[in-house]
């Protein structure tokens, strides 16, 4: 088996320095977040994945096939333009945050914490390091195309209402090649948040362009509301958040000067996203006067409401307590990498509730690296925010300034999420917080060296 990954990595390196010897490094990006969104559909619950070709065991450790393509496109990358010959200030604060979280590895070591679990958090640096430093270094004007737009959008789209119509029908379906794959009825917290980030992305490039396309508009609009049709709170606040900075945004005279869209002009695609759906939930009033026989009523109100959800926020309750009170105990530094838990559950259960973050990245950072890693993350997110917005005030193209902006927007969501449940610890939102961060970056850097998409061979990395 390992002899067989060694040939499979070889061969996989060389065609990779080869894609990036001919200028195309924009294909593992495209590849990474293909897997990404494939995974994220036929597995809502990425926790319960099996191990097979999505999840990967090596040497006794869980992986995911994307961090195996990052880790050789990192190499690649080496080989073929070595060590970046820059760094902007925005990319040293965040290699100072990669070095602290990495410090914290044998520092929890140190501690007596499990290395599997030091092992699966280090994770994180390379998931979303690797994505940001890939992604960075990509001609972001061939991501931002009208063609590549257009046909990202309807592959996407298209591949996204098999999940979200069993969403709505709330019946399973499972794929006969892949174990355990398929579509079970509920789209997932993170699967929703993948689909919006995506969706948004494009839906932003496409109204800042000079004849935005209906269908592009209304594909990427479906894939925004999909938050809607899971049973997690935390999608549907991110959703939320997306829209509300969107809002204002349109509302400043920098958006007049970028785009024609109006607020007016988005009625008619909200009409058609939302009038099947109304008119499934008037039929099912009709037959059953019960909110909870109405679609999106039931699972909305269910998802502040129910009993299982107080319950959870009573838990987080008293784990976000804990975590506070330890970080009280190690503020510099922290207790390193690894620090699990056991609260006991309010609902009268005698199973203790157990876990390796404490479901909000403050908390996570101050208690695994202290306030130095807590310092260094805040100014590192806050540079990379006032990059994304001196792109959208001062970059000449459009549609990577509206790229910069979108990539901005979604790290706050994801952030926002972040405060309510784990980042950091679910590969897949380490994944896309790594694109956002590359893609302001490659704004930037096309802002300020004026770069053409012609000249691959530029070096820098951040």
């Amino acid at each position: 088996m390992i002899i067989v990954a060694a040939v499979f990595a070889l061969v996989g390196v060389i065609a990779l320095i080869i894609l990036e010897e001919r200028g195309r490094p924009e294909v593992v990006i495209i590849a990474a977040v293909a897997l990404i969104v494939f995974d994220a559909l036929v597995y809502p619950d990425g926790g319960n994945e099996p191990v097979g070709i999505l999840r990967p065991t090596i040497l006794g450790h869980d992986y995911r096939t994307v961090d195996l393509l990052i880790v050789l496109a990192l190499f690649a990358r080496l080989m073929a333009r070595g060590l970046p010959r820059r760094f902007t200030g925005a990319g040293l604060l965040w290699v100072s945050f990669f070095g602290a979280f990495l410090f914290a590895a044998p520092l929890g070591l140190a501690n007596g914490h499990a290395s599997v679990l030091v092992i699966f958090q280090t994770k994180f640096v390379f998931e979303t390091g690797g994505m940001a430093i890939l992604m960075a270094g990509v001609p972001l004007g061939r991501l931002t195309s009208p063609s590549f737009v257009g046909r990202a959008a309807w592959t996407l789209g298209l591949v996204s209402l098999a999940p979200i119509l069993f969403g709505i029908a709330g019946s399973q379906f499972a794929l006969p090649i892949l174990p355990g794959a398929g579509f079970t009825g509920n789209l997932g917290s993170d699967s929703a948040t993948v689909l919006l980030s995506l969706g948004f992305l494009l839906l932003f490039v496409e109204v800042c362009s000079e004849s935005p396309r209906f269908g592009v508009v209304c594909w990427c609009g479906l894939m925004i509301i999909s938050p809607i049709f899971t049973g997690q709170r935390a999608a549907l606040i991110g959703m939320v958040v997306s829209l509300t900075c969107a809002v204002v945004v349109m509302l400043g005279r920098p958006w007049r000067q970028r785009s024609r869209a109006r607020l007016t002009n988005l009625l008619p695609v909200i009409a058609f996203l939302m009038i099947p759906m109304g008119t499934v939930a008037l039929l099912n009033a009709r037959s059953s006067p019960s909110s909870s026989a109405v679609p999106v009523v039931s699972s909305l109100s269910g998802r502040f409401t129910g009993t299982g959800k107080t319950q959870s926020a009573n838990i987080r309750l008293t784990v976000w307590a804990l975590g506070r009170h330890l970080a009280e105990e190690r503020p510099v530094l922290g207790w390193g990498l690894g620090q699990d838990f056991n609260v006991f559950q309010s609902n009268g259960s005698e199973d203790p509730f157990t876990g390796g973050d404490f479901h909000d990245i403050a908390i996570d950072l101050a208690v695994t690296t202290g306030l130095v890693g807590l310092g260094l993350f805040a100014a590192s997110v806050g540079a990379s925010l006032w990059s994304a917005f001196v792109t959208w005030r001062n970059e000449r193209s459009a549609a990577i300034a509206a790229a910069a902006l979108a990539a901005g927007i979604l790290m706050v969501q994801l952030l926002v999420k972040g405060l309510f449940e784990s980042v950091f610890q679910k590969y897949r939102l380490a994944l896309m917080l790594g694109l956002f961060i590359g893609i302001i970056a490659s704004a930037a850097r096309t802002r300020d060296s004026e770069i053409m998409p012609s000249e691959p061979r530029e070096a820098s990395w951040t």
